[in-house]
């Protein structure tokens, strides 16, 4: 047969796709292996065959091309007028589709036109949060899934190593630590509750491996590390005139009382103790304190200090102020 121009009509709704063949029967038997096998490139087609089935399809021939025209724009008569509409499969308007293989240069203004396009006020998440339930629910439907290695090539580690000698990553560029904050580098590290020692905080590092990160936080905070291999250490500064001056503005800060039933002005004889933790050595002026600055909870303090409970590398005893 010459070359046709052909339709793939529902006779259920009377669309159809419209597309052109040099060998029809060929042509023919391609479309019904890519829909029987639910590969066919055209989606609104295959989604039809699959909601219709194959006895709702016929093939039908509706014009022979002359041998030396242009079978091609042929097709495109057909494409110009029907292609887009609510009847027809058919997406593409070109036979020729371009844009199925642009060339470099038009490549190049798809870019152009691209860059920027959802930047700024124009993307669909600008001036939007996600909230705490969400963010949840993503960190746990990603918890736990195996990652794909992260691969860098050469030439990519080689620009990573020059960008950081230039501090393009450093947060820190153009800035100077304090006197005091130098005075602080200074000074020694005690991690609990194990008592462990060291003289700065690269050595504490090296010898515990935990992360800088967790570090700044945990002296800022002057909480235990609440997550990873470190959870429940304590990690504090050794100088014991900052350390406790630190309790006493921790002992003096105004809070809340809290309604216990007894009348006003009656304090629980147990909250005004000072007790002394051990093996660190440090007297805190109030149970309140302690638990205030270790992190510890109320519960296990007060079983340690009752005898009912014994914990490794601390303790706590009362004292007389």
């Amino acid at each position: 047969m010459a070359n046709v121009i052909y339709k793939i009509i529902n006779i259920q709704n009377q669309k159809f796709y419209v597309g052109s063949a040099v060998d029809f029967d060929a042509r023919r038997n391609r479309h019904l292996n890519a829909l029987r096998k639910g590969d066919h490139h055209c989606a609104h087609l295959q989604a039809a065959w699959r909601k219709y089935g194959a006895g709702s399809f016929i093939f039908v021939v509706v014009q022979e091309v002359p041998a030396g025209q242009d079978l091609l724009e042929a097709e495109n008569v057909w494409l110009h007028a029907h292609a887009g509409e609510g009847y027809c499969y058919n997406t593409a308007r070109d036979a020729k589709a371009p844009m199925r293989n642009p060339s470099p240069e038009t490549r190049a203004k798809m870019r152009a036109a691209m860059i920027g396009r959802f930047a700024g006020e124009r993307h669909y998440r600008y001036g939007k949060t996600v909230s705490d339930d969400v963010r949840k629910k993503i960190g746990d439907s990603q918890r736990g899934k195996p990652k794909a290695p992260r691969t860098i090539s050469a030439e990519g580690m080689e620009k990573i190593r020059a960008a950081a000698a230039a501090g393009h990553y450093s947060s820190f560029a153009g800035r100077q630590h304090t006197e005091e904050t130098k005075k602080r580098l200074g000074e020694g590290i005690v991690v609990l509750p194990s008592g462990q020692r060291f003289d700065t905080i690269t050595e504490m590092r090296a010898a515990l491996g935990v992360s800088i990160t967790s570090v700044h936080r945990a002296l800022k905070s002057n909480k235990p590390i609440a997550h990873g291999p470190h959870a429940g250490r304590s990690i504090q500064y050794q100088d014991p005139t900052r350390e406790q001056e630190r309790l006493r503005q921790a002992a003096l800060t105004v809070r809340e009382p809290k309604k216990t039933g007894r009348p006003a002005g009656q304090a629980n004889a147990s909250q005004v103790k000072a007790v002394c933790a051990m093996p660190e050595n440090v007297v805190y002026p109030s149970v309140a304190a302690y638990i205030r600055a270790s992190g510890r909870s109320r519960k296990k303090v007060y079983e340690v200090l009752n005898g009912t409970r014994v914990e490794e590398g601390w303790t706590l005893t009362y004292v007389s102020c």
